[in-house]
Protein backbone atom coordinates (compact mmCIF):
# COMPACT_ATOMS: atom_id res chain seq x y z
CA UNK A 1 0.00 0.00 0.00
CA UNK A 2 2.41 2.48 1.06
CA UNK A 3 5.02 1.78 -2.48
CA UNK A 4 2.05 2.01 -4.53
CA UNK A 5 0.76 5.54 -2.56
CA UNK A 6 5.05 6.53 -3.08
CA UNK A 7 4.67 5.56 -6.81
CA UNK A 8 1.49 7.69 -7.28
CA UNK A 9 3.79 10.58 -5.67
CA UNK A 10 6.67 10.08 -7.81
CA UNK A 11 4.06 10.14 -10.89
CA UNK A 12 2.79 13.27 -9.70
CA UNK A 13 6.06 14.49 -9.56
CA UNK A 14 7.09 13.85 -12.81
CA UNK A 15 3.99 15.39 -14.90
CA UNK A 16 5.00 18.50 -12.82
CA UNK A 17 8.57 18.40 -14.05
CA UNK A 18 7.28 17.87 -17.56
CA UNK A 19 8.48 20.98 -20.31
CA UNK A 20 5.35 22.54 -21.32
CA UNK A 21 5.28 25.92 -23.96
CA UNK A 22 3.12 28.95 -23.93
CA UNK A 23 1.12 30.41 -26.96
CA UNK A 24 4.43 32.82 -27.50
CA UNK A 25 6.69 29.71 -27.53
CA UNK A 26 4.93 27.73 -29.89
CA UNK A 27 4.27 31.26 -32.63
CA UNK A 28 7.88 31.07 -32.53
CA UNK A 29 8.81 27.99 -33.29
CA UNK A 30 6.42 27.53 -36.12
CA UNK A 31 6.65 31.29 -37.05
CA UNK A 32 2.55 31.30 -37.13
CA UNK A 33 0.85 34.49 -35.54
CA UNK A 34 -0.43 34.12 -31.78
CA UNK A 35 -3.61 34.27 -33.34
CA UNK A 36 -3.21 31.64 -35.70
CA UNK A 37 -2.11 29.25 -32.84
CA UNK A 38 -5.32 30.65 -30.80
CA UNK A 39 -7.70 29.91 -33.69
CA UNK A 40 -5.81 25.99 -34.26
CA UNK A 41 -6.47 25.86 -30.13
CA UNK A 42 -10.44 26.70 -30.86
CA UNK A 43 -10.80 24.51 -33.63
CA UNK A 44 -9.35 21.36 -31.51
CA UNK A 45 -6.76 21.01 -33.93
CA UNK A 46 -3.81 21.64 -31.02
CA UNK A 47 -4.23 20.31 -27.63
CA UNK A 48 -3.34 21.98 -24.52
CA UNK A 49 -4.57 22.59 -21.21
CA UNK A 50 -5.87 26.45 -19.59
CA UNK A 51 -3.46 26.48 -16.23
CA UNK A 52 -4.00 30.12 -14.14
CA UNK A 53 -5.18 32.12 -17.41
CA UNK A 54 -2.53 30.64 -19.88
CA UNK A 55 -2.63 27.95 -22.63
CA UNK A 56 0.22 25.25 -21.86
CA UNK A 57 1.41 22.65 -24.10
CA UNK A 58 3.36 19.47 -23.52
CA UNK A 59 6.09 18.11 -25.40
CA UNK A 60 3.84 15.50 -26.60
CA UNK A 61 0.93 17.60 -27.82
CA UNK A 62 3.52 19.88 -29.23
CA UNK A 63 4.69 17.21 -31.25
CA UNK A 64 2.06 15.76 -32.29
CA UNK A 65 0.59 19.44 -33.68
CA UNK A 66 4.44 20.57 -35.13
CA UNK A 67 4.00 17.18 -36.77
CA UNK A 68 0.34 18.33 -38.76
CA UNK A 69 0.65 18.56 -42.13
CA UNK A 70 -1.17 22.04 -42.37
CA UNK A 71 1.36 23.41 -39.82
CA UNK A 72 3.99 21.78 -41.53
CA UNK A 73 2.96 23.55 -44.61
CA UNK A 74 2.38 26.61 -43.41
CA UNK A 75 6.52 26.79 -41.70
CA UNK A 76 7.81 26.01 -44.57
CA UNK A 77 5.53 29.05 -46.53
CA UNK A 78 6.99 31.24 -44.03
CA UNK A 79 10.61 29.84 -44.38
CA UNK A 80 10.44 30.01 -48.10
CA UNK A 81 9.21 33.38 -47.75
CA UNK A 82 12.43 34.79 -46.19
CA UNK A 83 14.60 33.16 -48.23
CA UNK A 84 12.43 34.22 -51.58
CA UNK A 85 12.48 37.95 -50.28
CA UNK A 86 16.09 37.95 -50.21
CA UNK A 87 16.40 36.23 -53.80
CA UNK A 88 14.33 38.80 -55.10
CA UNK A 89 15.30 42.00 -53.66
CA UNK A 90 17.20 43.52 -56.20
CA UNK A 91 19.14 45.73 -54.53
CA UNK A 92 19.99 45.66 -50.87
CA UNK A 93 20.27 48.67 -48.74
CA UNK A 94 23.74 46.66 -46.68
CA UNK A 95 25.45 44.04 -47.19
CA UNK A 96 23.23 41.08 -46.61
CA UNK A 97 23.22 37.30 -45.54
CA UNK A 98 21.05 34.51 -45.76
CA UNK A 99 21.65 31.22 -44.52
CA UNK A 100 20.27 27.71 -43.30
CA UNK A 101 21.29 26.01 -40.79
CA UNK A 102 20.13 22.50 -39.79
CA UNK A 103 20.96 20.70 -36.53
CA UNK A 104 20.31 17.83 -34.83
CA UNK A 105 19.16 17.70 -31.56
CA UNK A 106 18.08 15.00 -29.20
CA UNK A 107 14.98 16.56 -27.69
CA UNK A 108 13.46 20.09 -28.55
CA UNK A 109 14.67 21.84 -25.60
CA UNK A 110 18.05 22.07 -27.03
CA UNK A 111 16.95 23.67 -30.18
CA UNK A 112 14.29 25.46 -28.73
CA UNK A 113 17.15 27.05 -26.11
CA UNK A 114 19.69 28.19 -28.80
CA UNK A 115 16.39 29.73 -30.66
CA UNK A 116 15.82 31.61 -27.53
CA UNK A 117 19.32 32.88 -27.86
CA UNK A 118 19.16 33.99 -30.76
CA UNK A 119 15.82 35.55 -30.35
CA UNK A 120 17.36 37.51 -27.65
CA UNK A 121 20.22 39.19 -29.78
CA UNK A 122 17.51 39.63 -32.68
CA UNK A 123 15.28 41.57 -30.39
CA UNK A 124 18.32 44.18 -29.07
CA UNK A 125 18.60 47.38 -30.89
CA UNK A 126 21.69 47.13 -32.64
CA UNK A 127 20.89 43.81 -34.18
CA UNK A 128 17.01 44.15 -35.52
CA UNK A 129 17.43 44.22 -39.17
CA UNK A 130 17.64 40.15 -38.88
CA UNK A 131 14.57 37.95 -39.98
CA UNK A 132 14.94 34.34 -38.19
CA UNK A 133 12.86 31.14 -38.74
CA UNK A 134 13.00 28.39 -36.33
CA UNK A 135 11.32 24.90 -37.06
CA UNK A 136 11.90 21.87 -35.24
CA UNK A 137 11.12 18.36 -36.60
CA UNK A 138 10.32 16.14 -34.24
CA UNK A 139 10.29 12.75 -36.41
CA UNK A 140 13.17 13.74 -37.78
CA UNK A 141 15.11 15.06 -34.84
CA UNK A 142 15.96 18.38 -36.17
CA UNK A 143 15.87 22.00 -36.01
CA UNK A 144 16.16 24.26 -39.20
CA UNK A 145 17.11 27.90 -38.24
CA UNK A 146 17.04 30.56 -40.98
CA UNK A 147 18.65 33.72 -40.31
CA UNK A 148 18.76 36.60 -42.99
CA UNK A 149 19.65 40.35 -43.33
CA UNK A 150 22.44 42.77 -42.32
CA UNK A 151 25.42 40.38 -43.20
CA UNK A 152 27.29 41.38 -39.97
CA UNK A 153 24.27 40.87 -37.66
CA UNK A 154 23.84 37.19 -39.06
CA UNK A 155 27.44 35.88 -38.71
CA UNK A 156 27.06 36.72 -34.90
CA UNK A 157 24.48 35.37 -34.60
CA UNK A 158 26.30 32.00 -36.57
CA UNK A 159 28.85 32.79 -34.23
CA UNK A 160 26.22 32.08 -31.29
CA UNK A 161 24.78 28.74 -32.62
CA UNK A 162 28.12 27.85 -33.09
CA UNK A 163 29.26 28.43 -29.65
CA UNK A 164 26.49 27.31 -28.23
CA UNK A 165 26.53 23.62 -30.04
CA UNK A 166 30.40 23.04 -29.26
CA UNK A 167 28.78 23.71 -25.60
CA UNK A 168 26.28 21.01 -25.87
CA UNK A 169 28.81 18.09 -27.85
Amino acid sequence: MEDKQKQEECSAIKKQETKTYNINEVAEMTMLSDRTIRNYLRRGLLKGKLKGGAWCFTEEELSEFLTEDYVKQAAVGKAEGIVARFLDEDKKSMDSLCTIYDMNVREAEEGKSLCEKLLLEINTEESNRVTCSYRYDAKKGTVRIILSGDADKVWKLLGILKSNRLESV
